[in-house]
């Protein structure tokens, strides 16, 4: 790219992240005002997950993940060659059905391992306090209350790191993450398309919040206390999504994530339900395919 070209970006980046905090101080100036950042108080007589049953999800999630996802590729891949799919198409559907299958299995699997395994722990996890005011109409109201006032500090973070490294890294565009990948390939496609949101936007929340908010961060908050254990859940549920694919991406990836995942288990303690950041997750990636749908990421 020739000095024009990179000047051109540099003011477009410059006016983006001023757009971006200009947003970040309006709506977190009008979210103190009306409340909504508050003290988090303390459950009583919480039953918290034991080490060993946070141990054991994970387990199973990475077992699932590598095990299942082996034999469902190679199952649909015997089935979609009798298909007689153009070359084109082939791995695409390969991808869509691949994924959209192995995370429908590890969601539900998960779900009833642990609601099995303890069902006061699990109930716990979904409603920590359960009270005539915290319905579950209001957490999904709140979730998108939220989202107004944390998508521009996320945005925010992402432009801040996307300045850096153009300014001292000199990169210019870093690769998408993995997600987004398999979105664009999808493109084209409706069916594929539907599977990858159904992905997306239905399985994934669902299991990311149950594992890192619910059992992860809850039993942290018994060892670490609310503000280290939202902090190391935040922090280890941002590294899950690190890949070597994503090469310097993963600066942007990872931090801007645990900004988001920060605000999740802010959340999920605040509204003492795991409704709230599983709605707020959900409204990020669908708003995120939104983007990319309409403006291609623009």
């Amino acid at each position: 790219m020739d000095v024009n070209s990179s000047q051109e970006l540099l003011k477009n980046q410059l006016f983006q992240l001023l757009f971006c905090f200009i947003a970040a101080v309006v709506t977190t100036t009008a979210a103190w005002i009306f409340g909504f950042f508050k003290k988090i108080q303390k459950t009583q007589n919480q039953k918290f997950p034991t080490l060993f049953l946070v141990i054991k999800l994970f387990i199973i999630y990475l077992f699932l993940a590598f095990f299942i996802g082996k034999i469902t590729m190679i199952v649909m891949t015997k089935i979609i060659s009798l298909l007689k799919l153009p070359t084109s198409e082939i791995s695409v559907a390969l991808l869509a059905w691949s994924n959209f299958i192995v995370l429908g299995i590890i969601t539900y699997a998960l779900i009833y391992i642990a609601r099995r395994s303890d069902k006061v722990v699990f109930s716990n996890i979904w409603k920590i306090k359960i009270t005539k005011h915290n319905s579950i109409a209001k957490d999904i109201f709140f979730s998108c209350y939220a989202w107004i006032i944390i998508l521009p500090i996320v945005l925010l973070t992402s432009q801040i790191i996307d300045l850096f490294n153009l300014v001292v890294l000199n990169i210019e565009q870093t690769p998408d993450q993995l997600a987004v990948l398999f979105l664009k390939r999808t493109l084209g496609h409706p069916l594929y398309l539907t599977l990858a949101i159904i992905s997306i936007v239905g399985f994934t929340p669902f299991l990311e919040e149950i594992l890192f908010r619910g059992y992860l961060q809850t039993y942290l908050k018994k060892v670490l206390g609310i503000k280290a254990s939202i902090a190391v859940a935040s922090l280890t549920f941002a590294l899950f999504h690190f890949s070597i694919s994503q090469g310097l991406g993963n600066i942007n990836i990872i931090i801007t994530l645990f900004v988001l995942a920060c605000f999740l288990g802010y959340l999920y303690e605040r509204q003492k339900s795991l409704i709230t950041p599983i709605m707020l997750h959900m409204i990020f990636n669908a708003i995120s395919i939104i983007n990319l749908f309409f403006f291609q990421g623009v």
